[in-house]
């Protein structure tokens, strides 16, 4: 049986039993000439027997390695050396040869990236995002926009020159790594048996493949691509050289480039800057109208609920109805509402009052004002419907107040589930009556103010 791989470890242990062993056998066994001349024989036999099993080994061997080939001459044949099990060891040396030249594929030389590495500043300037040149020319960096901070890409020309110069300084290259004609030595153990008969037999015979290992990463020459860079000193001058050429090459070509983008960045700053004093200018303006928006709500709606303003109108729910009054007394201008105190009364009998409280919401961004007004206690008309509300402890008016002074909503209760109770209001401050009347142009598109409006069921109520 015939193995190709065995740890030399266990060979040399065996071999050192081997010596133990022998060391232990009595001299006369030794010094027995019919058994000195009997073991040659046996010994002689066995090396022949050796020589003939490591052809055969070889042969499959080198069906593995098809790059070797065996030495001439003979291989070297130790003679027998007797084990501790009592088997026999025989140690052989053979030469393999390299056909052809014999080649490992390596990364190119590091020195080619670092010459690659020379044109890093210009690529780097080249691709540099936005951002870099707009803050070099004095773009302050609140004005950046995040489409500033993104690398941006090479020009089809000057990409396809760094991909070039990659492609040179870290190309794969094949090293010469075995001359033709360089030979590897390999060593082989076969092992015998003695059988019964007293012969012995051939055990197996074990070949160190160790130092063939790297054979079988080398690439022979014939099997080379036909592309190959095969590396030599004259190549990687040549390489050099090229890759010298386009470093000069790019940095020539992206010079216009790159002073064509400080010059848009210059451009873009001034068109930036002017745009963001352009939206602050905006912003302003926009700011200024919305103060003088909301201070004209405010005087508008502050002249409708004034000191000592009335409203008059009515009230109305299902087919019963009446008059109503509402009177301001006092005012108090907050930030963003008027609040008030007044009393509302029956418009033909003004003696009979209740004491109100009232809040304005000023919100310049509605055509009309929120105005909620709370009733205390007062002197009423029991008879009239309205005492339902006037009776309670939780009456509220819910008003919404236009900038022609009407007061139109509902009043009720606040404990109340069922809107229908409530009754509906429709008041008018009659002091807009006394303003002279505007010029056809600026004429509101609503009723005129001159004419008291009717109340009706369809006005918006506040929900309570």
């Amino acid at each position: 049986m015939k193995q190709l791989l065995i740890p030399s470890s266990i060979i040399a242990s065996l071999l050192f039993l081997s010596s133990c062993g022998e060391d232990k056998k009595p001299s006369s066994e030794a010094t027995a000439p019919t058994k000195i001349s009997h073991e040659a024989t046996q010994n002689a036999s066995m090396k022949q027997a050796a020589q003939s099993s490591l052809k055969e080994g070889l042969v499959e061997l080198l069906g593995k390695y098809p790059q070797l080939g065996q030495a001439d001459g003979e291989p070297s044949i130790q003679a027998p050396v007797l084990l501790q099990d009592g088997s026999k060891l025989i140690v052989t040396h053979s030469k393999l040869i390299a056909n052809e030249e014999l080649y490992i594929e390596q990364n190119a030389p590091s020195e080619l990236d670092e010459l690659r590495k020379s044109a890093n500043e210009d690529i780097n300037a080249a691709m540099r995002p936005n951002s870099g040149y707009l803050l070099q020319v004095g773009l302050p960096s609140l004005a950046l926009m995040d489409e500033d901070r993104q690398p941006q890409p090479l020009p089809a020309e000057l990409d396809m020159i760094v991909k070039q110069l990659e492609a040179l300084a870290v190309d794969k290259v094949f090293v010469l790594s075995q001359e033709k004609g360089a030979a590897s030595l390999i060593e082989a153990h076969i092992i015998f048996e003695q059988n019964p008969d007293g012969n012995w037999i051939e055990k197996n015979c074990i070949i160190n493949e160790e130092p063939l290992k790297l054979i079988q990463s080398l690439t022979a020459q014939t099997k080379l691509p036909k592309d190959a860079c095969i590396s030599s000193s004259q190549w990687i001058d040549q390489r050099k050289n090229q890759i010298q050429t386009l470093c000069d090459e790019f940095s020539k070509k992206s010079s216009p480039y790159i002073q064509n983008r400080e010059t848009q960045a210059r451009e873009a700053m001034l068109t930036r800057i002017a745009a963001i004093e352009e939206q602050e200018r905006r912003i302003q303006d926009e700011q200024i109208a919305q103060q003088n928006k909301r201070k004209q709500h405010t005087d508008q709606m502050t002249s409708l609920l004034s000191k000592d303003a009335e409203f008059h109108g009515e009230w109305k729910r299902a087919d019963d109805f009446g008059k109503i009054s509402l009177t301001i007394s006092a005012i108090d201008i907050l930030d963003n509402a008027i609040q008030f105190v007044g009393c509302i009364y029956d418009s033909d009998l003004p003696a009979a009052r209740l004491d109100v409280t009232g809040r304005c919401e000023l919100d310049n961004s509605k055509e009309s004002a929120v105005v909620n007004i709370k009733i205390y206690d007062g002197q009423y008309n029991p008879d009239v419907a309205t005492a339902e509300v006037y009776d309670a402890q939780d009456g509220v008016l819910k008003l919404q107040l236009s900038k022609e002074g009407k007061l139109i909503g509902t009043m009720g209760c606040a404990s109340w589930s069922k809107p229908e109770k409530n009754f509906q209001l429709h008041m008018l401050n009659p002091a807009i009556q006394a303003k002279p009347p505007l010029p056809a142009a600026e004429q509101p598109a609503t009723d005129s103010p001159s004419e008291l409006p009717e109340a009706s069921d369809d006005a918006a109520p506040v929900a309570s």
